[in-house]
């Protein structure tokens, strides 16, 4: 069991679309929590972060289709500090 003593709790506010968005993102996920579905967002973000920092590229491969995905909010300057 994780120790309660060393969490931080952190309250979010959302609108009722993105609100929306984090319940369908539960359910697909299969995620126990809403909690949980932020923490996967997380890893996801931070994955995504790294690549960027490692000057990689995300494609996604649709069919035949290769179609690469850029992210500009991951800029070097925002990731790095």
């Amino acid at each position: 069991m994780p120790d309660e003593s060393n969490r931080i709790r952190v309250q979010m506010d959302f609108s009722p679309d993105a609100f929306a968005e984090l319940v369908a993102l539960q359910e697909r996920t299969g995620a126990s929590s809403r909690g949980e579905t932020v923490k996967y967002a997380l890893r996801t973000l931070q994955w995504l972060a790294k690549q960027v920092d490692e000057e990689g590229k995300v494609v996604i491969f649709k069919g035949p289709e290769k179609i690469q995905v850029m992210f500009p909010y991951l800029q070097k300057d925002i990731v790095s500090a």
